[in-house]
């Protein structure tokens, strides 16, 4: 059974949706396909890839940091040139990141199709139920971070003529890949999210394998990213109604030690589904936006638990939810009660969400010290919590997502680096921000290019 899995893995593992280098010969049905549960749960429980290799572009490519001129030559190539929002040649090998977002998408392509054929007599209904929830999870989720990479931000006005991504949706591929409009996207995201909830259990065994409170959570972050916030705040309620626990930052053990060298230990309490980025090492020497470091208040406790004056950077991070130096990706409750308070505040009401975002801070803060704050009026709470989200989910691979949805607000972000004495902007809506597809993938599969 073992060497059986591993070798499905193997092969998956190769797989480029899109590309037809490594579509032109059918595989050996009978040597990888999954025949019974284990085999299929197996194919999700390969945790180095389903919850290790989300997509960082848009991590890198952020205004949260900086790094000198001497150290960017030091960096990867293609770090460097997401760093200064090349527009071609980001990536180097068929190994990219585009690839890891649609190896997950057909591993729950062949799960769905297999499931129908594997008999489940000998096991419980809910097992059946939460693999194939599991699944339209996965695939949701891996659309939704490929489409804050590599597509524009939702607008209403333009998502059915919007580029967005091809949508497999089925274990065949030697299908030929087109990509769907933006419209279509965030359509079938949302689909997907929405039929995975009610299978999946309310408590899993780790927060690696996806829950209700997960499924709800994604979905929130689906529609906050396409600014239907009155929907953003029902599903992140629903979120919050499964699991809102906070830790505290004077300390919450063994969530929390502020004397360890990375203070927040994974799997902690606020953690809804555990997931991180593939390490970016441009970060390790990075310096921490000046601006930004500045906002926390000395009785703060994020300054300290999420950085370390020195080291290698002016400001080392170490807050990462992973507990270690990588990014977490992944849901948690903190996020979720920020999500929450945004949508009250865009709906008027100014009370509930200043009352979500102090349950959030006087969690951070230290004891006897946060001044309980008030908004004058819900666009006062909007920027507060805006401002709050930032600091709060710092490297979390928001912040990309973020700046697209609110320069169609208006916010007017423009993104800056300085290299060599030259300043390279990025500006508000610039279609830099529907990141460049893979070559490999264009010239494989004939789809037209951001």
């Amino acid at each position: 059974m073992q060497i059986r899995i591993l070798f499905i893995l193997t092969i998956l593992t190769g797989i480029v949706s899109g590309c037809e280098k490594f579509l032109e010969k059918k595989s050996n049905q009978e040597l990888v396909v999954p025949s019974t549960f284990r085999d299929l749960q197996g194919l999700f429980d390969y945790h180095s890839l389903i919850n290790m290799r989300e997509p960082n572009p848009g991590i890198i490519s952020v205004d949260d940091y900086y790094v000198t001129d001497a150290i960017l030559q030091t960096m990867l190539e293609r770090e460097r040139r997401l760093y200064v929002w090349e527009k071609t040649a980001l990536y180097t090998n068929y190994f990219h990141q585009w690839a890891d977002c649609y190896t997950v998408i057909y591993k729950a392509n062949l799960v769905l199709d297999e499931i129908k054929k594997v008999t489940f007599d000998h096991l419980k209904d809910e097992e059946r139920k939460a693999l194939m929830g599991q699944a339209y999870f996965h695939r949701g989720k891996s659309y939704l971070l490929a489409a804050w990479t590599w597509a524009k931000a939702y607008d209403e006005s333009s998502a059915d003529k919007d580029k967005g991504l091809p949508l497999r949706l089925d274990a065949d591929f030697n299908k030929p890949s087109i990509r769907n409009n933006v419209q279509e996207t965030y359509d079938h995201i949302l689909k997907d999210l929405k039929n995975a909830a009610p299978l999946l259990p309310e408590v899993a065994i780790h927060p690696l394998r996806p829950t209700k409170a997960a499924a709800y959570g994604y979905i929130a972050r689906t529609y906050l990213s396409m600014r239907r916030y009155d929907s953003c705040r029902k599903y992140a309620d629903l979120c919050l109604q499964l699991k809102n626990e906070l830790m505290d930052f004077n300390g919450d053990l063994p969530w929390l030690n502020p004397a360890l060298s990375f203070p927040i230990a994974p799997s902690n309490k606020e953690v809804i589904f555990e997931a991180k980025s593939i390490y970016v090492s441009i970060l390790s020497k990075g310096n921490i936006d000046s601006v930004l470091y500045r906002s926390y208040e000395n009785d703060d406790l994020r300054k300290t638990i999420f950085y370390k004056p020195g080291g290698l950077g002016s400001d080392a991070f170490r807050g990462d939810y992973y507990g270690n130096d990588g990014n977490f990706t992944g849901l948690a409750t903190d996020e979720v009660f920020l999500m929450r308070a945004e949508c009250y505040a865009r709906a008027g009401n100014t009370e509930l969400a200043m009352k979500d975002l102090n349950t959030l801070m006087k969690k951070r803060w230290r004891n006897g010290n946060y001044p309980y704050t008030s908004a004058a009026s819900a666009g006062d709470a909007l920027e507060l919590i805006l401002q709050e989200r930032r600091k709060e989910l710092f490297l979390r691979g928001l912040r990309w997502m973020d700046i697209k949805r609110l320069n169609k607000e208006g916010r007017n972000i423009t993104l800056q680096r300085k290299v060599n004495g030259q300043l390279i902007t990025l500006p508000p809506n610039d279609p830099g921000f529907a990141l460049p597809i893979p070559e490999d993938v264009i010239q494989q599969s004939g789809m037209e290019q951001n």
